[in-house]
């Protein structure tokens, strides 16, 4: 008889265990979607600031190059105009005189200039996505009108 009761008390304690086990994971369930949704944040927050870092970095380089590039421009037109004074200056000394010295450098850099002007027209073609263009007029001659 006592087996009967210690028995019956067993199931008792069982019937009683499992709602609360049963209440609990749902808790646990919510615990561990907590630290999920968490670890997401702080994964997103860190990916976010690096990438304003990097940004920052980026357009501090771009503005240093743009600077550099001007100081850059500034020097090859310096010594391009060194060149110039120096071919002048040469063709002086073997006997051309000043004005048509000067005037033949005004003629070759002209010249020069016209080259690399009709080069950037002819190069300008490029931007107008053509190609792009004629498969887009092809897709929209193919498809039925909208009603």
């Amino acid at each position: 008889m006592f087996t009967e009761t210690q028995d019956a008390g067993v199931k008792a304690n069982e019937s009683i265990d499992a709602p609360a086990e049963a209440s609990s994971s749902p808790s646990k369930i919510l615990g561990e979607l907590t630290k999920v949704v968490s670890a997401v944040h702080l994964t997103a927050a860190s990916a976010l600031e690096l990438l304003a870092l990097e940004t920052r970095r980026a357009s501090l380089t771009l503005v240093w190059m743009i600077a550099l590039a001007l100081a850059a421009g500034l020097l090859v037109v310096s010594a391009w105009f060194g060149l110039m004074a120096v071919l002048a200056i040469s063709s002086v000394a073997l006997g051309l005189p000043w004005f048509a010295a000067i005037l033949l450098l005004v003629v070759i850099n002209l010249g020069v200039a016209s080259g690399v002007i009709f080069m950037c027209i002819k190069m300008s073609k490029d931007l107008t996505f053509v190609a792009s263009r004629r498969q887009f007029a092809n897709i929209l001659s193919k498809q039925a009108p909208l009603k």
